[in-house]
């Protein structure tokens, strides 16, 4: 976070956190108990829902948010010992998609920190899987032990729809056309044989 204000100004309610920019511009501080982008958990906390998961939320911490995420899902968790939660690498990031490179020491579930909104769809090596919301307002994705590339990719049923409506528009277009040239050649091919005829009479 940035705090304004000259030289030695730190809020006091953020006081304890490392000053890593202080100068003329403002203060930075360091948050370490931000969460990183995309990690992998090995451990977590099965909600019912949107209600459920914001009442466990409530009672807990960033911690516990890293480690156990609260996530929408019948998936039971594994037993203690699967370790820490492991930090996954994006590798690429565009408007309608998002690559990560997810290394995962055990089964578990894949945690972005990306807005949980429908139309998006997850697949792991390639593979279609589902997407949960995790922590109330993100996206999780089970993972098994071992290296996997994750995509995930906006679709928008809207824009497909638009698509199939353009494309069936297109269609008509060129049969209409086509009825057109048709009836118009159905038109003039007696003119053309009588035409012939007359020529070949005279």
């Amino acid at each position: 976070g940035t705090v304004s204000g000259g030289k030695d100004t730190v809020a006091p309610v953020l006081a304890g956190d490392p000053v890593v920019y202080n100068g003329p511009s403002g203060v930075v501080l360091s948050n370490p108990s931000v969460l990183p982008q995309a990690f992998v958990a090995y451990r977590w906390r099965r909600s019912s829902g949107l209600t459920q998961s914001l009442a466990m939320l409530r009672a807990s911490d960033a911690q516990a948010d890293h480690q156990q995420p609260v996530i929408e899902t019948n998936a039971a968790t594994p037993a203690a010992g699967s370790g820490p939660a492991t930090t996954a690498t994006i590798v690429s990031r565009g408007n309608t998609s998002l690559t990560i490179d997810a290394r995962a020491r055990n089964a578990g579930q894949l945690i972005v920190l990306d807005t949980f909104y429908p139309g998006w769809q997850a697949y792991v090596d390639g593979h279609r899987t589902p997407i949960r919301p995790a922590d109330g307002a993100f996206d999780a994705i089970p993972v098994s032990r071992g290296s996997h590339v994750v995509k995930l990719e906006f679709y928008s049923s809207t824009v497909a729809h638009g698509v199939e409506i353009t494309i069936a528009s297109l269609v008509l277009t060129a049969l209409l056309l086509g009825v057109g040239l048709w009836q118009a050649g159905g038109r003039q091919t007696p003119f053309r044989g009588r035409a012939a005829a007359d020529s070949g009479s005279g």
